[in-house]
Order: structure tokens, then C-alpha cells, then sequence
């Protein structure tokens, strides 16, 4: 059985939305607030899963369609695995979707003069890149479509993320059952394009021994590419996260007051706090969050109601 958030519960939502049309896995959905007209702000979010697990609509990332109870309309990004397609297919997906969302924010009725992106896991990881490296030729590729759009974002919250593959890289990786269970993927997907004992996220995206060539691994960190135009970004982070050790976190926060200043970054580190723990995605963390949105890209809702539980339903696959 496999978990998803349940669809139902939501009465305003388009799904399967292709903003390119290379795989079957270029797929969005928005769910939209079920109080006001809009347009509606505009929060775009990446799923984790090692860059090989996860989906737009996985039970970890239900605790993200709590927004939409403060005006926000979501965008769920689905974006090529690395099963299916080695680096950079990952962030190129990413901003395709960022370029299509505002190539169509008219019809799909959302607010793209300033826009977040967010993520956890290896999802913030592709946040972070899409805020360091939007609207410039880096990991861009225009063929697939609305060209005339900037893939360019305003705003990022990265929930545990991955800041440097380089130090993913050499720390050794962790055993190929525990990285299976970690991205809820089976071992035998895994090994068809990868067969080792030990995995990193890094391997897995270059289908290679990443350590053997930390050169080019170098051009692939979010930190190598934060400049002057960086977004207002919130990073989170665990003291005990197993998998994404914080420093990551604080290592991108600290290259972000050195290139930007000390007001366009706030870092929250949280004490014992875990890869995935409940304390990143509990309604106080969450409101946490919609606080910091607010200063940038306030909505019109504001009645501080309390934020919805998000109903999950399991699927026998």
C-alpha cells in the first residue's frame, strides 16, 4: 500500500497539468484556495525522494497544501527521476514548470509578479538551484517552451535541503537498503541503473561513483551559484538529520548574508529535529512559514483560522 493525499478533499484544484512534453513524469497540479477570487500568490513546490522517489502528490509533502487555508494557491511539481533520466534533466523540469506557470497565470487564475518556490529533501535542493540560477542560462533550456518567460522567483523556503553535492559526494553515502527506504523506492528499481552497496543522492543523479569526479560534481552546487539577486530565502534545518546534515543549511545561509546581506536570509535550525520530522511540517512550523510569505508576497486571506489537517488515503499498487 502507498500513501497519497487524498484529492477529494479539495474543491478547487486542476491536476496533471504537462508543462513539457518529454516524459510522462512533466506533470503539475495547483490546488487553489477555497476562499476568495484571486489571482492567487503563487507557491511552486518540489517533492523529495532521494532525486528517485517521491511525487506531486506524496503523503510527505501533504503538510505543504496547508497554505491554501491562508490564500495561497500551490503548484505540486512532478520532474523527471534519475531513473528515468540522469542530471541535470531534474532542475531543467524545474524550471520549465517555473516558465510555464507564468506563461499561463492568467488562465490557471495565480500571481506571478513575485513568486516562491520551496522544497524538501532533494526538492529543496531544486529550489535552492531555481532561486540561485532562475531567468540565467544555467540549467535552462528553452526548447521546451515559453521562452519569453523568466524562470526567475522571488521567494524560497528550502526544508532540509542539500546545499553542496560536493560534500554529498565524499561523505561516503549510506547502504543501498537504507537509501531505499529513505526514498520509499525498491531495490530493484534502484539497482537497474545503479548497482553498489553504498548510495549518495549524487551517484544515483550521474549514474556514476560521484567522489571520481568532484570537478564537475562542483558545478552542480546550489551554493556555488548565490549572487547579488538571490531570493529572500527561510532555510530549515535538523541538528540530528541523518541523511542532510544542517550544516548544509547553515553553510547556504551564511553565503547568502556574505553575497546579499544579513536581511535576505533567515535560517531556523531545530534541535533533534530529523530528516522529514514532525516539527518541520506542525501547524505552528507552518505558520512559522506563512509569516514569511507574507512579508514578501502577502495574500488576501487574512483569517487566522485554524490550518486544516490534509487528509492522506493509501493505494494498493
Amino acid at each position: 500500500m502507498k500513501q497519497y493525499v487524498d484529492k477529494e478533499q479539495f474543491s478547487h484544484a486542476i491536476y496533471d497539468l504537462v508543462y513539457d512534453n518529454k516524459s510522462q513524469s512533466q506533470k503539475l497540479d495547483i490546488v487553489y484556495p477555497e476562499i476568495g477570487d484571486g489571482p492567487f500568490p503563487l507557491l511552486i513546490f518540489f517533492h523529495g525522494g532521494g532525486f528517485v522517489g517521491g511525487s506531486k502528490n506524496c503523503f510527505t509533502i501533504s503538510f505543504i497544501f496547508k497554505l491554501i487555508a491562508r490564500g495561497y494557491a500551490v503548484a505540486s511539481v512532478d520532474y523527471r527521476s534519475a531513473l528515468e533520466a540522469p542530471w541535470p534533466a531534474q532542475i531543467l523540469d524545474a524550471k520549465a514548470a517555473v516558465r510555464y506557470l507564468k506563461a499561463n497565470a492568467d488562465k490557471l487564475n495565480v500571481k506571478t509578479d513575485c513568486v516562491a518556490v520551496a522544497g524538501c529533501s532533494a526538492g529543496a535542493t531544486i529550489a535552492q538551484l531555481v532561486a540561485a540560477t532562475g531567468g540565467k542560462p544555467i540549467f535552462e533550456d528553452l526548447s521546451t517552451g515559453n521562452e519569453n518567460f523568466s524562470s526567475k522567483v522571488d521567494v524560497l523556503i528550502s526544508f532540509y535541503g542539500l546545499s553542496s553535492f560536493v560534500q554529498d559526494a565524499i561523505g561516503g553515502g549510506m547502504p543501498i537498503d537504507l537509501f531505499c527506504k529513505v526514498n520509499m523506492i525498491s531495490r530493484e528499481e534502484l539497482i537497474k541503473v545503479f548497482n553498489a552497496e553504498y548510495l549518495c543522492a549524487t551517484d544515483v543523479l550521474l549514474r556514476k561513483k560521484s567522489s571520481e569526479d568532484l570537478d564537475f560534481v562542483e558545478t552542480m552546487n546550489p551554493i556555488n551559484y548565490v549572487d547579488e539577486t538571490f531570493p529572500y530565502a527561510l532555510l530549515q534545518h535538523g541538528t540530528k538529520d541523518p541523511v542532510i546534515c544542517y550544516k548544509q543549511s547553515e553553510q547556504m545561509a551564511d553565503m547568502i548574508r556574505q553575497k546579499c546581506g544579513s536581511e535576505r536570509v533567515q535560517l531556523d535550525i531545530f534541535p533533534d529535529a530529523v530528516h522529514g520530522d514532525i516539527v518541520f511540517k506542525c501547524n505552528e512550523n507552518m505558520e512559522r512559514c506563512i509569516s514569511f510569505l507574507q512579508t514578501y508576497m502577502p495574500s488576501n486571506q487574512i483569517d487566522l483560522c485554524p490550518l486544516p489537517e490534509i487528509k492522506i488515503v493509501s493505494v494498493e499498487e
